[in-house]
């Protein structure tokens, strides 16, 4: 964490830059009592954010919840139920007793669902 005082654009500025388990923010302020205001809130900022990132990391990936966001992602670009049924049937596919065949597979499924739909 660190106030820097600075010259932009020919104007003098106070610079914030905060640094916080790997995240960074920075801020540009006009007075010295603004930026170590700004410096506080950016730093609550980036604790929320690695506690949000910690909390979603401890929560286990399944698959069906990467075909659920990428059905998601084509709904909201628009894209027809056609197209949504043919990325489940095809993860469906790849997906037999709860075991994956293979990422590789699913990838190339889902590509060529995406490009059979593009190609039309």
């Amino acid at each position: 964490m660190a106030i820097y005082r600075r010259k932009v654009n020919v104007r003098k500025v106070w610079w914030v830059r905060v640094n916080h388990k790997g995240l960074k923010a920075s801020r540009v302020c006009a007075s010295k009592g603004d930026a170590k205001l700004a410096e506080s809130d950016l730093l609550q900022r980036l604790k929320r954010r690695a506690g949000q990132a910690e909390q979603h990391g401890e929560m286990p990936a399944t698959i069906k919840a990467l075909f659920d966001a990428y059905v998601a992602d084509l709904e909201a670009r628009g894209k027809g139920p056609a197209v949504t049924d043919q990325t489940l049937r095809a993860a469906t596919e790849a997906v037999s007793g709860g075991q994956i065949a293979s990422l590789d597979i699913i990838a190339q499924r889902l590509g060529a669902c995406v490009q059979a739909r593009v190609s039309r």
